[in-house]
């Protein structure tokens, strides 16, 4: 028993010796590790090329094509042409220009001015003479002219213009009272500018409100147009007829005491100048005449010419006869 332990441990140990014979050597590790560098290659390196962008600017105010001096001047009773109109003077307290031809002062600051239109209210006696007054000054001031007949008497509106005038109506019948003009003028970017002149009733609101109306009517029939309205109001009240021409889009650019006014569409701009920075107006009316410079901008725009509501007869402008 004690020979067969003896032989079992000495296998043992001879097997565990044989085995540990046959482990690999241990590897040694190095102290320190040596890298290798990777070569560089020549291959540029991606850059941006930055975009110039343009420096910001402000947005440009366009330029106005030409700018437009208008005046509207109610010159009481035909300025004094005529001596049937002297007992109206009388009447309405204006004693000082009893008698007096007030024409040559008229032309006299009317040249001062040099409107380029020029809206004339109660010219009384002017459709008289051979040529007819209107006529002789129309030559006289080098403008184109039409005359419009009041509906209930003398009191005569009409319009002197350097531009051509292509189309003019009496709108008289259908206003009322002493009533309006119509024209259309031609501007040198070929598109057309409509002008109206007016004399409302002075006596009764309800009747000047039904004037006002009718013309909205017709003003309405131009828009987009260039459209410019200038005259007598007789709203010297400041009463709210006129409002309905604010709700139109029309502009008031000049308005005194409510009665003497200019209005224009909006396409249109009041422009600020010295033009009447030396001007003082002459003792020939109970009125001083108005104006305004009017910038006028070019239009690109396609505008279709509309007949006015209600129609209205279409008449023909008087031709100034060359010089």
């Amino acid at each position: 028993m004690k020979k067969s332990i003896r032989s079992v441990f000495l296998a043992f140990v001879l097997l565990t010796v044989v085995l540990s014979g046959c482990a690999p050597a241990s590897t040694p590790v190095p102290s320190t590790l040596t890298f290798t560098p990777i070569p560089r290659t020549d291959t540029p390196v991606p850059t941006a090329t930055p975009t110039e962008l343009p420096s910001p600017t402000a947005s440009q105010t366009p330029k106005p094509l030409l700018t437009v001096k208008v005046m509207s001047y109610n010159i009481l009773f035909g300025a004094g042409v005529d001596r049937e109109f002297d007992a109206n003077l009388k009447v309405s307290g204006q004693y000082a220009q009893f008698g007096r031809n007030r024409l040559p002062e008229l032309l006299s600051a009317i040249k001062e001015l040099d409107p380029d239109i020029l809206g004339i209210q109660e010219g009384a006696g002017w459709d008289r003479g051979t040529p007819p007054v209107v006529q002789k000054v129309a030559e006289e001031l080098d403008m184109n002219y039409f005359l419009a007949k009041a509906a209930v008497n003398a009191g005569h509106l009409m319009i002197f213009s350097k531009f051509k005038i292509v189309e003019a109506e009496n709108l008289s019948p259908e206003i009322g009272n002493v009533g309006a003009l119509r024209v259309k003028l031609t501007t040198p970017d070929g598109q057309p500018l409509i002008v109206f002149v007016v004399h409302l009733d002075f006596s009764s609101r309800n009747h000047r409100a039904r004037q006002i109306n009718t013309l909205v009517q017709y003003i309405q029939s131009y828009l987009p147009q260039r459209v410019l309205i200038m005259g007598d109001f007789n709203n010297n009240h400041g009463l709210s007829e006129l409002e309905n021409l604010r709700e139109i889009g029309m502009i008031p650019v000049y308005q005194f005491m409510g009665i003497d006014e200019i209005w224009i569409s909006p396409n249109l701009e009041l422009t600020t100048t010295d033009w009447l920075k030396s001007y003082s107006a002459p003792n020939i009316s109970d009125h001083s005449p108005i104006v305004a410079e009017i910038a006028v901008f070019p239009n690109t725009l396609s505008l279709p010419t509309v007949t006015p509501v209600p129609p209205t007869p279409i008449y023909e402008p008087t031709p100034t006869p060359p010089k």
